[in-house]
Order: structure tokens, then sequence, then C-alpha cells
């Protein structure tokens, strides 16, 4: 099983490190579902020799991003690459809360040429019909995909989850979130299959 947890600092990314985490996502202002850390805090925690995925997030609000916000992204998932993160977790959606194929594709494609995995992020909850895409997902080179199933935490979203894992076929890694705990998740992993796992708690 490989826990990630998420951090909004570097002190929570050694606490991390010392702990039973596997790697972690780092973020800032989890208040907004997660931003983009500061270039600063990216560094020093590559530094602390724990895998580091990065959230690259310009804003809060809607997935839905113009074509200066994805260039924004694309500069950060190339600082990601300098400074030695393992991937980036990140995702558009359009109009219609599908996948948007053609942005998120270009952030892949950037976070391919750095060595970069790619995690579509919690966005993909708002997709009404997540198998379409999940292949998508797979189709663009998508490393995992966060999902609590679209349900508020991932054990409410657990059949669908369960469903996700089975689709994939060892495609792309579902990783359930959202409400996921030390306490939980062994029951998580035996309902959906799932070897990966997100959340905030360490203990």
């Amino acid at each position: 099983m490989i826990w990630e947890r998420c951090c909004t600092g570097v002190d929570q990314v050694r606490q991390s490190r010392d702990g039973n985490a596997s790697r972690v996502e780092l973020c800032s202002h989890l208040e907004l579902d997660g931003l983009t850390p500061s270039h600063g805090d990216i560094e020093a925690s590559v530094a602390l020799g724990i895998p580091v995925n990065v959230m690259v997030r310009p804003r809060g609000g809607r997935f839905v991003y113009s074509e200066e916000e994805v260039f924004i992204m694309l500069e950060q998932i190339e600082f990601c690459g300098r400074a030695g993160a393992s991937a980036v977790v990140a995702g558009c959606l359009n109009d219609k809360y599908g996948i948007d194929v053609v942005a998120t594709s270009r952030l892949v494609e950037r976070a391919a040429r750095f060595g970069l995995g790619f995690t579509f992020h919690r966005a993909f909850d708002l997709c009404p019909d997540k198998e379409k895409s999940l292949e998508e997902l797979i189709d663009i080179g998508c490393t995992r995909v966060l999902t609590s199933g679209g349900a508020p935490t991932a054990m409410e979203g657990v059949s669908v989850i369960a469903r996700l894992v089975c689709i994939s076929a060892g495609r792309i890694i579902v990783m359930p979130g959202g409400g996921v705990t030390p306490s939980n998740v062994s029951r998580l992993q035996s309902l959906t299959g799932a070897s990966e796992f997100h959340g905030t708690r360490l203990y």
C-alpha cells in the first residue's frame, strides 16, 4: 500500500518523511482545495528526500482555465521538473465539466518532458461520465487520478471507485482520496482493490 500525505508546508513534509508516508502531495491554501506552493517550499521539500508530488493550480474556483492560465501552469510544471519533484497534480475541465482533453494533454506532455508523473486531481469528481473521463485520462497519458468516486468522501463513493479500479485494468492508478485516514484505509483497500491512497492524516 502506498500512502500519500497531503502537506501544506516543509514541516509537514519532514513529519511525513519521518512517519509512515510513502510520498507527499505538496500544495498551499488547502482552504481553496489546494494551490501551487511557493518555489522555496518545493525546493526545500524535495531536498528532504521523500518523493514530492506538487499541486499545479494557479487559482481557486472552477477548473476551466484560460490560455494565459494554462501557460502559467506549463511554466510551473517546468519549475517542478527542474526542482526534482516526482510528479505534478493538475488538470483542466471544459464548460460541461468533462475533461478538457486539449489543455490537459499539454500539461501531461510538458510533465513527461521533464520526467514527471501526472496525477489528475479531484476535479475528476465533477465529471458526469466518470468512465468516459477515465478513458480520456488514460489516452492522454496520466499516471493516476485522485477521486472520492464523486461523493463527499471515498468511503461514500467506494462502489464507484471500485468500478473505476476495475475498468482501469492497470492502465492508470486510481487513488482514493477524501476522508481517507489510517483507521479506514485497510477497509477501503479491501473494498476497492486500490493500492495507493491519499489523505491529510499521518497516524
